[in-house]
Order: structure tokens, then sequence, then C-alpha cells
């Protein structure tokens, strides 16, 4: 996923979180050097979650309800703009552009991405992985928005 804002975006500072066809990693460019990696390489679902507070830079990154890795100071007082492009699935070199086929994930398949206001808790992380219950306090997008905006890709549905 990939996030850029406003009407003049910073250009160092997207917010992004890049899945690998091996392994997820969390990478918060300029302000964050290091990778989380969490492996994942199989062929079965699993539930992604990332946490981040800008008052305080704490940051978590949690794998199918359970917290992997945590961390501080990640763009601590940032504020993330309004007016922006969210993208899945490519990296974004400036808002709604600046794709490159090798800045994109594949092969594989992505549902249910939602964008809260809030820092969901560890209880509700883990119910939405055990249950799809999808804490409605502080949600401002959900996959449903994202559906009739959808190019370049299949659209699986049972």
């Amino acid at each position: 996923m990939n996030y850029r804002g406003g009407a003049a975006p910073d250009p160092d500072s997207p917010m992004k979180w890049h899945m690998r066809n091996e392994q997820h990693l969390c990478k918060k460019k300029e302000s964050f050097d290091k990778d989380a990696r969490v492996k994942i390489k199989d062929t079965t679902w699993h539930h992604i979650c990332v946490t981040w507070k800008n008052t305080k830079g704490y940051w978590q990154l949690y794998l199918d309800g359970q917290l992997q890795i945590s961390g501080t100071d990640l763009k601590k007082n940032h504020q993330i703009p309004a007016s922006g492009t969210v993208v899945i699935g490519q990296e974004q070199d400036k808002v709604g552009g600046g794709f490159h086929i090798t800045q994109s994930f594949g092969p594989g398949e992505v549902t249910e991405v939602n964008l809260w206001s809030r820092v969901l808790s560890g209880d509700e992380i883990a119910t939405q992985k055990a249950n799809c219950d999808i804490a409605q306090a502080g949600l401002v997008l959900w996959w449903g928005q994202f559906k009739g905006h959808v190019t370049g890709v299949k659209i699986v549905e049972p």
C-alpha cells in the first residue's frame, strides 16, 4: 500500500508498506532506516496489520493477529495530508502516477484493505483476524470503497 497526499505532497515522505514475494516489510522512507521483516512465504492467506501513532512515532506490525515487531520515532508528530491517493499493489512516485512494473506486487491476491484514523488495539486486530469483524470507530477507508476504482488487475469474486 502506498499513500501520497495533499496538493503539494512531500516527495520524501510517502506513507508506504511494501509486500514482496518472500516477506513482508514495513518501511518508512527517510526517518525510518530499518526494515521490519516477517516471513510469509507460503500459499495461505495472511492477515497483516500495521499501526502507527504520530504523536510518539510508535509503530507495530501484526501478522495473523499476533504482534511481530514494533518500534518508536517513526515520523514523530508527522501529519498525513488529506486529499491524497491510496494505491494498492504498486509504488507511486508522484500522486496517482509514476508507476514502474518492477515496483508492483505479485503474483498474489489482496483483499479487505482498511484504514483507520486511530490505532487499533491488539484485541481489535486479533478479532478482525479471527472473524473479519471490522472495527467501525475511526474507520475512514474500507475495502468496498476501493472496488469502484480498480484498474490494471483482474477482480476475482465468489
